[in-house]
C-alpha cells in the first residue's frame, strides 16, 4: 500500500538565481523570478509534507508494557540485539515471572516490539483500580 508520502519527492533545484546588475532584460528577470518562486513553493510543500509524516510517525508509536519498555532500555544500554531471550538472560535482575511476561507480550506483539525497537515507544499507564464482578 502505497502512502502520499511516498509520491513526494524533494525538489531539484536547491538553489534560486540571484538578480544581478547584468540582468537589462526583464523578460530574463521575470523568467528568474517565475522559476524562484516555482522553486520556493515545491520546497514550502517539501516542508509541510516532511512535517506531516513527522507528526504522523510520533502520533503512532506502539504502546509498550512498562516491563517491555525496561527491557529494550536495558538491551540499549549495553548494546545488545532485540531479539536476545529474555529467559536466557538472568543479569537483569528481573524475577521470573517478569521475564515470563516479558517473553509472552514480545511473542504475541511482535511488530509493536520491533517497531518501539526501532521508533521508540509509549509505555502502557498501568491500570489503578479493578472491576469486580458481583456475580462470583
Amino acid at each position: 500500500k502505497m502512502t502520499k508520502f511516498e509520491e513526494v519527492k524533494r525538489p531539484k533545484k536547491a538553489y534560486i538565481d540571484p538578480f544581478s546588475k547584468r540582468d537589462v532584460d526583464f523578460t530574463g528577470v521575470a523568467k528568474k523570478f517565475t522559476e524562484g518562486a516555482q522553486t520556493l513553493k515545491e520546497w514550502k510543500e517539501y516542508a509541510f509534507l516532511l512535517e506531516d509524516k513527522l507528526k504522523l510517525q510520533q502520533q503512532a508509536l506502539p504502546v509498550a508494557p512498562e516491563c517491555v519498555a525496561e527491557w529494550i532500555e536495558i538491551l540499549k544500554t549495553k548494546g545488545l540485539k532485540p531479539l536476545k531471550n529474555p529467559e536466557t538472560y538472568g543479569e537483569t535482575g528481573f524475577t521470573e515471572e517478569k521475564l515470563q511476561n516479558i517473553v509472552f507480550w514480545i511473542s504475541e506483539h511482535q511488530e509493536d516490539y520491533m517497531r518501539a525497537w526501532l521508533d521508540g515507544y509509549t509505555v502502557e499507564k498501568p491500570q489503578l483500580f479493578y472491576l469486580r464482578d458481583e456475580l462470583t
